[in-house]
C-alpha cells in the first residue's frame, strides 16, 4: 500500500501555509509590503513591518497607511473592493471595513 492514494492519485486534502507555521512566509509577505509601500511613495521601514507582524489584514493595512504616511497613502481606502480604484491606483487595500475602522478608532483613543 506503500505510495498509493485510495482515490486514484488525487490529494485528499491541500493545506495552504500562510501564517509561518509550515513555511515561512514572512520573506514572500515583506516582498508584497514593499512593492506597495513603493506604489504609495513611502518606504517600508523595519518599524512599520513589526508593528504589522501577526496581525489580520484588516489591521495591518491600516498600520501600513499610517506609517508610510504619504499623500497616496492618507488618500488610500483600506475597506474591501477593488484593488485599484478607477485612476489605476491603490484603493481597496483589505477585506474588513469594520475591522480598520476599529483600528484607527483604537489608535485614536490611544494618542
Amino acid at each position: 500500500m506503500s505510495g498509493t492514494r485510495p482515490n486514484g492519485g488525487a490529494p485528499a486534502a491541500v493545506l495552504f501555509d500562510m501564517d509561518g507555521l509550515l513555511v515561512d512566509s514572512e520573506p514572500l509577505w515583506t516582498i508584497a509590503e514593499n512593492e506597495i509601500a513603493a506604489s504609495l511613495g513611502g518606504v517600508f521601514t523595519p518599524t512599520i513591518k513589526a508593528a504589522m507582524i501577526g496581525q489580520a489584514l484588516p489591521v495591518a493595512v491600516p498600520i501600513l497607511l499610517e506609517g508610510l504616511d504619504t499623500p497616496a497613502a492618507r488618500e488610500a481606502d483600506p475597506s474591501p473592493g477593488d484593488a485599484d480604484d478607477s485612476r489605476g491606483r491603490p484603493g481597496h487595500l483589505c477585506g474588513d471595513a469594520d475591522g480598520a475602522r476599529r483600528h484607527r478608532q483604537q489608535r485614536r483613543l490611544s494618542a
